[in-house]
C-alpha cells in the first residue's frame, strides 16, 4: 500500500501584500478540510445538504462585501476545454506531488484542484514574466481557451455532482484592506469566474481579521473549516488576502459495517509491518488490475464523485511514469467486478509550506520580481503562500 494520498478536498490560501519599497513578510497558513477518511465513514452520518447557489455574494460579518457582478452560470467554454484544463490541473498536481514527495519517506495529502484554483485568481491578476513562469508550472501554456472562463465550466460541472450524500463547497473570496486600488477588471474576472467578490476588511486589526476570514471560511464550507488562519497568521503587513477552501462530506455509497473491522497486518514499503484496524467489504466494486498496479474506485452517494485508491506494485517506479495521460487510461480501465477489499482505517494530517517548491517549479519571480499589475495597475506586489490540509 502506498504510504501517499492525492486527495481533491483542500484548501489553500494565498496572501499578496504590497512591498512599500522593500520586501514586507507576509505570513499564511491555509488551512482545509480533508477527504473524509473510510474509519468516519463507516460510522452512521446525517445526509449532506447541498449549499444555497447564491451562497458566494451572501454577506460576510464583520466585513463589507462590496459585489462585482454575479458569477457567469453559462460560461462559453467547450467540453473539450474543460477536458484540457483538467489535463492541464493533473500534469501541475503530479509535477507538484513528484516534487513534494522527493526525499520524503512520510505521508502526503495535497488538494491539486483548491491549488491551481486558487493560484489560477492570481495568475488572471499576473502580466510579463511572471505570468508567463506561473503558465508554465501550472500548465495554463497548453490550453487555447481562456484560463478564467474554463475554471468557471470546471467548477460549475463539480459543483453540479452535489447530489444526496454528497455535499462538494468550493470557495473563494478577495479581502482588501480599505483603500487598497484594484483593477475593475481583475474584480469583475474573479466575480465572474470564480465566485469570488470583494470584501474590504481591516488587517490594522489583524487578529479581527482573522476571526472574520475564519467565519467567511465555516460559514461557506458547513462548519467543517473552523480555523483557516491560525492565531498569529495575520498581521498589519497583508494587505490583499485571496481566499480558497474546498470541502467534501460525503457518504460512501457501498457501507464498510463496523462488525467487520479488525486488526490486521500492514506492509510498510520499508518492510515493517504494523498492525492497523483494518476494513472489510465483498462485493461488486469498480476495479482495474495489471501486474504493475491494483486500482478500485469507491463512489460517493448517487452522484458521479469518487475516491480511487490506486496500489502500485512498484512505488517509486509507478511514481515515476505517472503522467495525465496515464491516469486517465487507469481511470478508463476499471470496471465493475467481484472484490473482497480490505482497507486499512486512516486519516492524515498535513501542513505543506509551498514557496519554496513553487520556485524549484519555475514559478520564481513571483516572489522576487513580481508583476501582479493586472490586480492594481502597480508592479509592486508579491506572494506568499502555504498551506494545511486535515483528512
Amino acid at each position: 500500500m502506498s504510504r501517499r494520498w492525492i486527495s481533491l478536498t483542500l484548501g489553500v490560501v494565498l496572501v499578496v501584500g504590497c512591498t512599500g519599497g522593500g520586501p514586507v513578510p507576509v505570513d499564511t497558513a491555509p488551512p482545509a478540510d480533508g477527504d473524509p477518511s473510510p474509519a468516519a465513514q463507516a460510522e452512521p452520518t446525517q445526509p449532506a445538504t447541498a449549499p444555497p447557489a447564491d451562497l458566494a455574494f451572501a454577506a460576510i460579518p464583520g466585513a463589507e462585501l462590496l459585489i462585482r457582478g454575479a458569477r457567469d452560470a453559462d460560461p462559453a467554454v467547450s467540453d473539450a476545454e474543460v477536458a484540457a484544463l483538467a489535463r492541464a490541473n493533473a500534469g501541475f498536481a503530479l509535477d507538484l506531488y513528484r516534487a513534494l514527495a522527493a526525499g520524503d519517506d512520510g505521508n502526503l495529502i495535497l488538494g491539486p484542484h483548491s491549488i491551481s484554483s486558487a493560484l489560477a485568481m492570481v495568475y488572471v491578476g499576473a502580466r510579463g514574466r511572471t505570468a508567463a513562469e506561473m503558465a508554465a508550472v501550472l500548465h495554463f501554456d497548453s490550453l487555447d481557451a481562456e484560463v478564467a472562463p474554463a475554471f468557471n465550466a470546471l467548477d460549475l460541472a463539480l459543483g453540479a455532482r452535489s447530489v444526496d450524500g454528497v455535499d462538494l463547497r468550493i470557495a473563494n473570496q478577495l479581502f482588501a484592506q480599505p483603500g487598497v486600488r484594484l483593477l475593475d477588471s481583475f474584480l469583475t474576472t474573479l466575480s465572474a469566474d470564480f465566485g469570488a467578490p470583494l470584501a474590504e476588511l481591516d488587517f490594522d486589526q489583524p487578529e479581527v481579521a482573522r476571526q472574520v476570514i475564519n467565519g467567511w471560511a465555516s460559514d461557506r464550507t458547513n462548519d467543517r473549516i473552523k480555523d483557516l488562519f491560525p492565531p498569529g497568521s495575520i498581521d498589519r503587513n497583508v494587505r490583499l488576502v485571496i481566499a480558497n477552501a474546498v470541502s467534501l462530506d460525503a457518504e460512501w455509497r457501498y457501507r464498510f459495517e463496523r462488525a467487520d473491522t479488525r486488526h490486521e497486518p500492514f506492509h510498510l514499503p520499508d518492510g515493517s509491518v504494523v498492525s492497523v484496524p483494518t476494513m472489510h467489504f465483498d462485493l461488486y466494486l469498480p476495479l482495474a488490475a495489471t501486474p504493475e498496479y491494483e486500482v478500485v474506485e469507491l463512489p460517493y452517494g448517487d452522484g458521479d464523485l469518487s475516491m480511487v485508491v490506486i496500489l502500485p506494485e512498484d512505488l517509486g517506479r509507478f511514481e515515476a511514469s505517472l503522467d495525465p495521460e496515464r491516469l486517465e487510461r487507469i481511470f478508463a480501465g476499471i470496471s465493475e467486478q467481484g472484490i473482497h477489499l480490505s482497507l486499512p482505517k486512516f486519516a492524515l494530517n498535513s501542513q505543506l509550506p509551498l514557496d519554496d517548491t513553487l520556485k524549484a517549479l519555475g514559478m520564481r519571480s513571483a516572489y522576487d520580481a513580481a508583476d501582479f499589475s493586472g490586480m492594481t495597475g502597480s508592479p509592486d506586489l508579491f506572494v506568499s503562500t502555504s498551506m494545511k490540509a486535515w483528512c
